[in-house]
């Protein structure tokens, strides 16, 4: 049989972990290692960590200063032994067949990956969901990978609705670790970019052949407070535009989608109006008009607009951004203290 490992960065996650842990150490499917890094926690988790050390042969147990999360899955990298990977965050957890589920059906049609569906979690309003998948179950050639995966996961096209967006997040797949180890494929740091999953993506899909999808939802995904998506962040802005400008040099170099740079526009133009939102909701709130102008002044932002196709989208985006375009702040605060949306 073969070894499936799990990586799971750990950083201040102590009311957590115990569950993300015993979900993990109950799987159906045996023949599996977990590898918790400790990105240099200040809490109780490395202590949590420890005593499901000793509880468990299978799990290894690696601290080191704290890097962030995708260098602690780099980490995580560095010491499997497993033929697959799963990433698990350590404040979500999983249901207990997932590992036996993915692997049957990564084996079974040898398959570069799998992906499988999720619960969404509130902790805040208790509300537990799963959003419609756009993807139907079944195989998937490499054309299908690229048209209905890897396409969508850059970003939709203007005419599209973002029903249509594929999600980015690693915990979604179980990957093949040879591909990962031949191809030296590594995450970047979200200090840097914001968001290392992409990028990873981006670098391993398009690489693979085969795929599995099924929409069975196998992976709790929680969202709180806490969440690295959920905070205001002054830079995160800026990041973003890094975050833009790498992903098109990947794709440019790649060469591997045609409408590559209207797809990540379309992203950038979606988190945008994300980082938009959290200055609404800033805590500093007379500096809230300047930190929106200063998202609407960027010179990027006034490029990619200039030159995306805003008439060919559905009205409700169309209007945003024609507002973000004219820089109209009072009409967007309007629509934001209504709708709480953007």
């Amino acid at each position: 049989m073969d070894k499936v490992s799990i990586i799971v960065p750990v950083y201040n996650v102590e009311k957590y972990v115990k569950r993300c842990l015993e979900s993990l150490i109950n799987q159906t499917y045996q023949n599996i290692e977990i590898v918790i890094v400790n990105d240099g926690s200040t809490d109780n988790s490395k202590t949590i960590c420890e005593e499901y050390l000793k509880k468990d042969s299978r799990i290894k147990l690696i601290s080191k200063e704290n890097q962030g999360l995708g260098l602690a899955r780099n980490t995580g990298l560095e010491n499997i032994t497993g033929d697959y990977v799963l990433f698990v965050d350590s404040d979500d957890y999983v249901e207990k067949n997932l590992v036996e589920i993915t692997y049957n059906l990564i084996r079974d049609n040898n398959c570069d990956f799998v992906r499988f569906h999720n619960y969404r979690e509130d902790l805040n309003t208790g509300e537990k969901k799963v959003r419609a998948s756009c993807l139907n179950e079944g195989l998937y050639n490499k054309e299908e990978i690229n048209k209905n995966i890897l396409f969508p996961i850059i970003g939709v096209l203007p005419s599209e609705t973002r029903d249509n967006f594929v999600g980015m997040s690693v915990w979604r797949n179980l990957y093949k670790v040879s591909i990962i180890k031949n191809n030296n494929l590594k995450f970047v740091s979200e200090r840097e970019f914001i968001s290392e999953d992409v990028i990873f993506n981006i670098n391993y899909f398009s690489l693979c052949s085969k795929a599995y999808v099924i929409n069975k939802p196998l992976y709790h995904y929680i969202v709180n407070e806490s969440s690295l998506t959920s905070k205001y962040k002054p830079d995160r802005f800026d990041k973003e535009v890094v975050m833009f400008e790498e992903v098109i040099r990947i794709l440019k170099e790649k060469n591997i989608c045609k409408d590559y740079e209207v797809r990540e526009q379309r992203t950038f133009l979606d988190r945008t109006r994300m980082c938009i939102r959290q200055e609404f909701s800033r805590k500093d709130k007379h500096n809230i008009k300047n930190g929106v102008l200063k998202i609407l002044n960027n010179k990027k932002l006034i490029e990619v607009i200039k030159k995306y196709p805003i008439k060919d989208m559905k009205i409700q985006y169309k209007l945003v951004l024609y507002l973000m375009k004219y820089k109209l702040y009072f009409i967007i605060k309007t629509i934001y203290m209504l709708t709480k949306k953007i």
